[in-house]
């Protein structure tokens, strides 16, 4: 007889026993590990579609920064520093697969602190869903800290309002990927900002007021991973240049954003005449547009030293702007930053990038260069405009019931169930109010951040949607 008739059959689970795999609550354990597990590959689609990690226009400079240990000032260290930590020499996939996993765990940490009765199968379901029906993927799978963008916010809520649900262990790891993602784009730094202090404003109010619709507000462990993150910003710039500070390229995005408003050329006109700024000598050639003043390859600002050589001038002329101008910077900043709220096309930028990072493969991923080239994104790109009416209309959507969700709790003086829609609406608010002030409005910065709205909605309780259709059916008529 052979060794496989003599071995004795392998048990496997029949259909029953999927069936009842599948309907486990996300809140038992074995179910929370498999939806973890299996949201990794989902959450990955898009770039295996791709056949390899999409790539940006930053992706060159962020490797760069990681694997030659070069300090780059428009770029976050520790973003570059964890690609370092991945070992993309030997494959970007490897960083690709750390960002799936740390969102996959977020994600099931979400659905469980808000949920947790929910099946593991609706779960995984909710991963295609994010995948097939937002931009959640195209930025999970992209060479590019955009995806922690999101993972900033969720983890700020979990930790101020589900911190019993979580527990200990799960509120400490969420912690430490909440301060990394803080720290990962410093526009990131700004939104969490903003929503900390928030989040310290309605502690303060709530602690005046008791009553079963009052939510309990932790303050420790979301200020915790939002310090955290500005001490790993200063830990990974010191890491890089031996100096403690936060950034070198605010003031630099900033006055290229006050350089499209036209406040720059007011400066100028005013000031050349006694000042003695650099850029006076190009006042009459200013480009139109902030992108045309930072990356053109004709742009004056690279004849003036780019970020290291404009960063004094820069904080100066942003310091006279706001002295003399500051009314019209205040409403562009947030004109701005009301455009940016309702700019979220998936795919901004993601398009060929050969002529961006042929230096990158042949320099220092030549093992992955074919591999790259043969990708969709170089070969003939993405169908953007059919993937939008899909992505924008249901971001739309889901904006629109987190505002009545937000509007008809805060009727009731249900402060439990205005928690969570208002805390999202608030961080897509932030988020967008700092990327449109600080670098002008693109799809990509909010593009980035909106599918935590439909995902949302999606783990609203069922009879707090009840309730909102009620409502919406009773205001119809």
């Amino acid at each position: 007889m052979s060794e496989r008739a003599l071995s004795p059959a392998l048990p496997w689970p029949g259909p029953r026993a999927w069936r009842m795999a599948a309907m486990l609550p996300v809140s038992d354990i074995r179910a929370e590990i498999a939806c973890v597990v299996a949201l990794v590959p989902i959450l990955l689609l898009v770039a295996l579609w791709n056949g390899f990690p999409i790539t940006f226009f930053d992706t060159g400079a962020y490797v760069l920064q990681g694997l030659a240990f070069k300090f780059i000032p428009e770029r976050a260290a520790s973003y570059s520093l964890f690609l370092r930590f991945m070992d993309i020499r030997e494959s970007l996939w490897l960083a690709a697969a750390a960002q799936s996993l740390l969102s996959a765990f977020v994600i099931v940490q979400f659905a469980r602190a808000q949920r947790p009765g929910l099946p593991s199968w609706q779960v995984v379901a909710l991963g295609f869903g994010l995948v097939f029906l937002t931009g959640a993927g195209w930025y999970i799978g992209q060479i590019e800290p955009d995806c922690f963008t999101p993972l900033a916010a969720i983890a700020l809520y979990l930790l101020t309002f589900k911190l019993r649900e979580l527990g200990s262990a799960r509120a400490a790891a969420v912690a430490v990927i909440g301060a990394f993602a803080v720290s990962a784009h410093p526009s990131n730094l700004g939104m969490a900002a903003g929503l900390a202090f928030s989040i310290a404003v309605a502690a303060i109010i709530a602690s005046r007021f008791r009553g079963t619709t009052v939510p309990e507000i932790a303050v420790k462990w979301p200020l915790a991973a939002f310090t955290g993150g500005v001490g790993i910003v200063l830990a990974c710039n010191f890491a890089l240049t031996g100096q403690v500070f936060l950034s070198r390229s605010g003031p630099v995005f900033f006055t290229a954003r006050l350089i499209q408003d036209g406040v720059v050329k007011r400066v100028l006109d005013d000031d050349c005449a006694t000042a003695h700024f650099r850029l006076c000598a190009y006042r009459d050639s200013l480009p139109p547009t902030a992108d045309d003043w930072l990356w053109a390859d004709d742009s004056s600002f690279n004849k003036l030293g780019r970020f290291k050589g404009m960063e004094a001038e820069s904080q100066q002329l942003v310091r006279e702007s706001l002295t003399h101008y500051p009314l019209q910077v205040v409403t562009r900043s947030l004109w701005n930053g009301l455009d940016q709220f309702a700019m979220f096309r998936t795919g901004d930028g993601v398009g060929p990038q050969r002529r961006e990072q042929n230096w990158l493969f042949a320099g220092f991923l030549r093992s992955q260069q074919i591999e790259y080239l043969r990708a969709r994104q170089e070969a003939g790109g993405f169908p953007l405009l059919a993937i939008n009416v899909v992505h924008v209309g249901l971001a739309t959507l889901a904006l629109a019931i987190l505002a009545f969700a937000a509007w008809h709790a805060f009727r009731r003086r249900d402060w439990r169930a205005l928690a969570l829609p208002a805390f999202v609406l608030l961080a897509l608010a932030c988020n967008a109010f700092v990327c449109g002030a600080i670098s002008g409005p693109h799809d990509r910065y909010q593009g980035r951040m909106i599918w935590i709205a439909p995902l949302t909605v999606a783990l609203l309780p069922r009879d707090e949607l009840r309730k909102i259709l009620k409502a919406r059916q009773a205001a119809a008529r």
